[in-house]
């Protein structure tokens, strides 16, 4: 009977793969691949029994949805066949990745066992290289268009993290990303909550062991300046939150 198991190969090439992932690469019957880096991605062709790599559904101009659609159906198809299908992706395998989710839910709905290994993702990244911890004053993470169209509030005493920047109001597949005037509602929709000199890092984590990651501070007002490409977006608080006294008193806090 069939078994679906999607898993994530980390950001830095090789060097975040678990062995938990390369254990499902290896004894799966096929392997599909989504985007990776060109080391990471050879790796799994000659481990894997049979690979083949997703990303070829990808159109120029093409809704991104569809091509999710297209995906779904080709992972989906190896699984009812019978195979034991492992699906790779770059990063964490549950993180941006509508795909996985939406397989797995479906493979469950038709009896099939499906299951979902971590990955080190690029929030796992950005907290390491910028030193920052979500315990310390929390942190909400949208998607950067979703961010817009849902008309988001942020927490100005609470860190933001905003993803996909570089792609923000893109519903197609482009090669040619980051359109300017697009990051300029963002920065003017930020602007009215913290300010345009409120310090802002556009973050793209290392892909290789021996590269560094890109870390760009700037003031919000220039955001617009910068090549985003496959950037986060860390916003840190713009002020440190009020203590309740109150609650200070019912915990017996001094």
């Amino acid at each position: 009977m069939g078994l679906l198991t999607v898993v994530g190969t980390g950001i830095k090439s090789l060097a975040h793969m678990t062995t938990e992932a390369a254990a499902a690469i290896r004894h799966a019957d096929k392997v599909l691949y989504g985007a990776g880096e060109p080391l990471t991605i050879d790796w799994i062709v000659r481990n894997a029994k049979s690979a083949e790599c997703l990303d070829v559904l990808y159109e120029e101009g093409k809704d991104r949805m569809l091509t999710y659609n297209a995906m779904a159906e080709v992972i989906l198809s190896y699984v009812r066949s019978g195979l034991k299908v492992c699906v790779s992706f770059e990063g964490h395998p549950g993180i941006f990745v509508d795909v996985a989710h939406r397989c797995i839910r479906t493979a469950r709905t038709e009896g099939y066992q499906a299951r979902m290994l971590p990955g080190v993702s690029a929030q796992d990244c950005l907290v390491a290289d910028i030193l920052i911890d979500p315990a310390e004053y929390g942190c909400q993470s949208f998607e950067a268009t979703d961010f817009l169209l849902r008309g988001y509030k942020p927490d100005v005493t609470s860190m933001l993290v905003l993803w996909q920047v570089g792609c923000i109001g893109l519903s197609t597949f482009s090669r040619n990303r980051q359109p300017k005037k697009n990051v300029r509602i963002l920065t003017e929709v930020l602007e009215t909550s913290y300010g345009a000199d409120h310090p802002v890092i556009a973050y793209q984590a290392a892909l290789f062991s021996v590269s560094s990651p890109t870390i760009v501070e700037t003031p919000l007002r220039r955001l617009p300046e910068y090549d985003l490409g496959l950037a986060t977006l860390y916003v840190p608080p713009l002020r440190e939150g009020l203590v309740n006294r109150e609650y200070l008193a019912r915990f017996g806090i001094a």
